[in-house]
């Protein structure tokens, strides 16, 4: 939400129709029961200020809605107990071209919230987090990736002396997860691997559809192969231009590329992603749509190694709140 600066006002979009095929699922929930009771859950989770906390618009515009929504999508984080959480991210830390893998033992940061109010009269606070990271399955996500020849690349800070820098596009989501990666009381239960979007994305988020569905394939079968419970999540917002008074200003596209997400979520049309929200995000502006198309190739890889499997949708809320939109769903796998 606030680093989305002016080139992401240029934009390149060519939907492509024989993405049609690609059918299965923003906060989405998966329990995926293979052999040894293995258990995938995945959720796309908003990143906003008023995600976190919605008194900051008096709880107004559907804010109170999407806040209650990640709250119980966290729990549903919690309930399936993983024992690593792999976070999908725009705002981290980034690479121009390949997707970054954060490589150290933990990360620290914090969550400037009041920002998305942009106004310099209000008084901003920290919500800070620190989190116990997972080297070497993040060296192990890498090499599922395909490496760097498949644009994936390992990312280690001051040689794992510090912690890794998070911000708001990890921490807010991850707070809603407190009680398996950072509980007050006790140790945590899960670590966390964080996956960074490459800067590319401002400009060629549609062009990289085909690249976003193989990595979602390749980790959901490196995942699907894993005796470890792991909880996929996706850090996104939607459209950023709902009003003229936004600093995006205003689009006609936004509304119909919400929808288009929702209807992703509720009815598990990969073409309701692919192709009709790819046809508007040029103008509608979202930072979480290469987030929710990785997972859409996560998804369809699960459903090649369990074929029976069928997924129960949940369309929590889908509201904007102010100039960008934000969706809680989840959708549970039975086979």
């Amino acid at each position: 939400v606030k680093m989305e600066r002016s080139r992401e006002n240029v934009w390149i979009r060519r939907p492509r129709s024989r993405l049609l095929h690609l059918a299965t699922a923003i906060t989405v929930q998966i329990l995926l029961h293979r052999g040894d009771a293995e258990v995938v859950f995945a959720a796309v989770i908003p990143h906003g200020d008023f995600a976190y906390d919605p008194s900051l618009i008096d709880g107004k515009n559907g804010s109170v809605a999407v806040h209650d929504a990640a709250v119980v999508a966290g729990k549903r984080v919690a309930a399936a107990r993983p024992d690593l959480i792999v976070l999908i991210t725009p705002h981290g830390l980034a690479l121009d071209n390949d997707f970054a893998v954060f490589t150290n033992s933990n990360g620290s940061g914090f969550a400037l919230i009041g920002q998305d109010l942009h106004n310099t009269s209000f008084p901003s606070y920290k919500v800070p987090l620190s989190v116990a990271l997972d080297p070497t399955e993040a060296a192990a996500i890498v090499a599922a990736a395909g490496g760097p020849a498949r644009n994936t690349t390992g990312l280690l800070g001051w040689a794992d002396s510090e912690p890794i820098p998070l911000r708001w596009g990890e921490v807010v989501p991850l707070s809603f997860l407190r009680e398996v990666v950072a509980p007050t009381n006790g140790r945590p239960t899960a670590t966390v691997v964080v996956v960074s979007v490459p800067l590319r994305r401002y400009k060629n988020d549609v062009a990289m559809i085909p690249e976003l569905l193989a990595l979602g394939r390749n980790l959901g079968h490196h995942f699907a192969a894993s005796r470890r419970r792991v909880a996929v999540v996706v850090s996104a917002d939607l459209a950023h231009t709902h009003l003229a008074s936004g600093p995006y200003g205003f689009s006609n596209s936004a509304e119909p590329f919400d929808m288009a997400c929702g209807r992703w979520a509720i009815t598990l049309n990969g073409s309701a992603l692919l192709v009709e929200a790819a046809a508007l995000v040029d103008r509608a502006l979202s930072c979480g749509f290469t987030g929710m198309v990785m997972l859409h190739g996560l998804l369809t890889s699960l459903q090649e190694v369990a074929e029976q499997v069928q997924f129960t949708p949940d369309l929590l809320t889908n509201e904007h709140p102010t100039y960008y939109g934000m969706l809680v769903a989840t959708f549970t796998a039975k086979a």
